[in-house]
């Protein structure tokens, strides 16, 4: 092999080494992302839990707020307690 054709295959394998480079990078970076996108999605999952559980209480407590007027109306009905 002459040397100007060596040379021009070095040149063609320092670019392709550049562009390898230049993939892992971009690879890099996304995986990144895609690492922050992963606890976001954890975070937000967290906070629906949690709004979840306040919404049961919140039902409970309803209901809790509907058995007591109707409690009420009862000792009402039957003398125990006042309007």
């Amino acid at each position: 092999m002459d040397k100007q054709t060596k040379k021009e295959f070095e040149k063609v394998g320092r670019e392709f080494e550049n562009l390898a480079r230049m993939v892992k990078t971009g690879f890099d970076e996304v995986n990144k992302k895609i690492e922050e996108l992963r606890q976001e999605i954890l975070d937000i999952k967290a906070d629906l839990e949690d709004i979840k559980l306040r919404m049961g209480e919140m039902a409970f407590r309803f209901e809790i707020k509907n058995i007591e007027k109707r409690l009420k109306r009862l000792e009402i009905k039957v003398g125990l307690a006042r309007r």
